[in-house]
């Protein structure tokens, strides 16, 4: 999956954050029990700062 090419903008930043926070603070089990868009949102929000986060991370090392 090209994480890095999904596009989240039509949530806001704080929003993203916060479903990003939500995802990697619940076990597979919680996840399952929520509803499938909520679930969703909360994986893509997860998967879309893991694939970008290393990529900023890599450009602040090389002084970019």
């Amino acid at each position: 999956m090209d994480a890095h090419t999904l596009d989240m903008s039509v949530l806001a930043a704080e929003r993203r954050r916060f479903l990003a926070s939500a995802g990697r603070r619940s076990t597979n089990q919680a996840l399952e029990r929520r509803e499938e868009q909520r679930r969703y949102s909360i994986l893509l929000a997860v998967v879309t700062q893991s694939a970008v986060t290393p990529r900023l991370v890599m450009v602040r090392a090389s002084g970019g």
